[in-house]
């Protein structure tokens, strides 16, 4: 089993998506090195993919990832 876990891509979107359940703001701001107010403005917004439920937001772990890679830019050389 250690040897399956080694092999696991260690990227961002990558290690969010291993999380389990559903991802609180504070959480997701941490994995992001972000603030957790621009978390919550960015839900706010609408420029970052989440669920409402009563006042809780919730993120979906690979719907950030997916997010993520479709953020990414890549490195001219």
């Amino acid at each position: 089993m250690r040897g399956l876990l080694h092999n696991l891509p260690d990227d961002l979107p990558s290690r969010i998506e291993r999380c389990k359940g559903a991802l609180t703001a504070p959480a997701l701001a941490t994995l992001l090195g972000m603030s957790r107010t621009t978390i919550y403005e960015m839900a706010a917004t609408n420029r970052l993919p989440h669920y409402r439920i009563g006042c809780m937001v919730r993120f979906d772990p690979v719907t950030i990832a997916e997010w993520l890679r479709s953020k990414s830019v890549e490195a001219s050389i």
